[in-house]
């Protein structure tokens, strides 16, 4: 490891002449919510035993490989982090475990990581004659973390004899890093492969310390009757897809919503992986998913034959009409391919949902990299234009762990209705709110949101008058630094608003130099407003709050107590989530549980509290 050591520090400091600095996490939040969710913890699976053909693209949603194909669960299937996949969904090793978690506890320490091991397959009716072959598709880095020299992804075969045999690997001989996705197409030419429990296995050295080198796993097939040149497949799959309707925004209130922040159109784009025209009759859906009810859809349309990719465009759908009178608003993007005679039907249906809650986000909700500043004093400020004046209640923050806790490092929260981004003097900054004092909290609900309410006494200091901020126009949120310590909030890489993150660390501002987009999430609208809102504060004799009941999506609990336990059990008394509470606001993602009444338990004198999913 003593080479990425070094490289690592030239890295460093080349960002510290520019004073920001990108890196990777230490944890992966999606991941290290599910170590909660007794629900969708991963089931182990039998050993029964496969035939052929074997086949994942892991274009299914889940965050785990599929227990039909593959009997551990350290890897993690996501869309992302590759960079042009075959397909819309990967696998990728890295340096986390399946809970999301680093496997080694020190800095630059380097080992085994995650493995990605078949079930067994049967294999004792073939022989070499059948001509067997394993290809997969792979890349390194993508939107993760670059793999160093040392680094390595290893595909090993289960023996007649029991033991494994290392058939190919990424070392640096074979591997030239490109940020493409490599074919690599092995042939099945050993008897000792030919018995009726054999599996492959893919596992990855790296550093274990964090998220750190990543591969990215795609489209791995195991058939009989192929050739080394043989490299085409009778399919169509869905290959990449729009991700939101909205610009720049991700996600945004339903009140401050325009014709002006849809997107021109939607696309998917649809690969043909033989290397014969064919084609295949699609549509798309806009679902309400209060009710599932249609609201728009373009009809069955098809189609020409084609080879490669063929990008379908959709006409934005007017959805300015369902803003009306709503607070918030659930909407589901989908787009679906019908094709005869193909392969595989996992990778047909694609699609997202569309949130409108009470906060404006420009991420995706997913934090591939972890952004920071070096130097004490520097400022961040990410601006949000709002379509009419609102209240501004407070701030989430995803802050990502990268090499050592920052939750004893001091930040000021930060929120402007100007600055001199042009450095001409030609405006002042402004200042409407600043509370000094502050520190990260990591994975402070489950999904690794902290929540940072705006103080009200400091607000009439501002304001003069009110106990509340109003706000309009432009506004900038962000912080200031009292440590040259790098906080490290949390940095989508699939999204890309760098025109509207601005730093400032020797008294003049500058546009960031990163491709991305940074996890805050300024919260305003009325005081109480739906599930993603903070409500009135605890009266003085209360320890413990929770809202809103019904539930939908997401459980808000409040505790002003020390850090303590919930339990969730269903009408029958079985327990079917647990989670830790700390203190101050925890979101509980309740999204799994299927409609109904449960009862929330916490560890504490408050005793049990029922509440109702729909």
């Amino acid at each position: 490891m003593k080479l990425s050591i070094v490289f690592s520090l030239f890295l460093i400091y080349s960002y510290i002449s520019a004073q920001e600095f990108l890196s990777t996490t230490e944890y992966n939040s999606r991941l290290f919510s599910n170590k909660y969710k007794s629900l969708i913890n991963y089931r182990q699976s039998s050993t029964d035993t496969l035939g052929l053909p074997f086949f994942d693209d892991f274009s299914y949603d889940s965050d785990y490989p599929s227990n039909n194909r593959w009997i551990d669960s350290n890897a993690f299937v996501n869309r992302n982090f590759p960079i042009n996949a075959p397909t819309i969904g990967v696998v990728t090793l890295d340096g986390l475990n399946k809970y999301g978690l680093a496997y080694g506890n020190t800095a630059y320490q380097y080992g085994p990581a995650d493995s990605l091991t078949s079930k067994p397959i049967k294999l004792d009716t073939f022989n070499i004659a059948d001509s067997l072959y394993l290809s997969f598709h792979y890349q390194a880095g993508g939107n993760g973390d670059e793999p160093d020299e040392e680094d390595s992804l290893v595909l090993e075969f289960f023996m007649k004899d029991s033991s494994w045999l290392s058939v190919w690997s990424s070392n640096v001989d074979t591997f030239i890093y490109n940020n493409e996705f490599n074919l690599v197409k092995l042939p099945l030419l050993d008897s000792g492969y030919y018995h009726n429990a054999f599996q492959f296995r893919f596992r990855n050295y790296a550093t274990i310390s964090g998220n750190n080198d990543h591969w990215n796993l795609d489209f791995i097939f195991l058939e009989e009757g192929k050739s080394i040149n043989d490299t085409a497949h009778y399919e169509l799959a869905i290959k990449d897809f729009s991700k939101s309707i909205l610009s720049p925004y991700f996600n945004m209130p339903c009140s401050h919503f325009t014709s002006t922040h849809l997107v021109d159109s939607l696309h998917m784009v649809v690969t043909n992986l033989h290397n014969t025209n064919f084609g295949a009759d699609y549509d798309y859906k806009l679902i309400d998913i209060s009710d599932n009810s249609v609201l728009n859809s373009n009809g069955l349309l098809t189609t020409p034959g084609f080879q490669n990719d063929y990008v379908l465009g959709f006409e934005q759908p007017d959805i300015s009409g369902l803003m009306v009178n709503n607070d918030s608003l659930e909407l589901k993007i989908q787009f679906e391919i019908y094709k005869q005679g193909t392969v595989f039907p996992s990778n047909d249906t694609a699609g997202f949902d569309q949130l409108f809650y009470n906060y404006f986000s420009y991420d995706d909700g997913s934090a591939e990299k972890g952004y920071g500043l070096i130097s004490t004093g520097a400022q961040l400020a990410v601006a949000y234009d709002l379509s009419h004046e609102d209240t501004l209640w407070g701030v989430f923050f995803h802050w990502a762990q990268i090499e050592s806790s920052k939750e004893n490092e001091l930040f000021t929260l930060s929120i402007w209705n100007d600055i001199d981004y042009n450095n001409d003097g030609s405006t002042q900054d402004s200042i409407i709110y600043q509370e000094d004092f502050l520190t990260p909290t990591y994975v402070d609900s489950l999904n690794g949101w902290s929540y940072y309410a705006l103080d009200p006494q400091i607000v009439k200091e501002y304001t003069q008058d009110t106990t509340f901020l109003l706000v309009s126009g432009r506004i900038y949120v962000g912080w200031a630094q009292t440590t040259s310590e790098v906080l490290n909030v949390g940095f989508d890489a699939n999204t890309n608003n760098k025109d509207k993150v601005y730093f400032s660390a020797s008294g003049y501002w500058e546009n960031s130099q990163f491709q991305g987009s940074l996890m805050i999430r300024p919260v305003v609208g009325k005081k109480q407003i739906l599930a993603s809102s903070v409500i009135e504060p605890l009266t003085k004799n209360e320890l413990m709050k929770f809202w809103p009941n019904p539930a939908d999506h997401f459980l808000f609990i409040q505790n002003r107590g020390k850090q303590t336990f919930a339990f969730i059990y269903d009408k029958l008394g079985q327990r079917v989530m647990a989670c830790t509470l700390k203190k101050g606001y925890n979101k509980i993602d309740i999204s799994q549980l299927s409609p109904g009444i449960y009862f929330l338990n916490i560890e504490m004198k408050s005793g049990t509290q029922k509440f109702f999913k729909y």
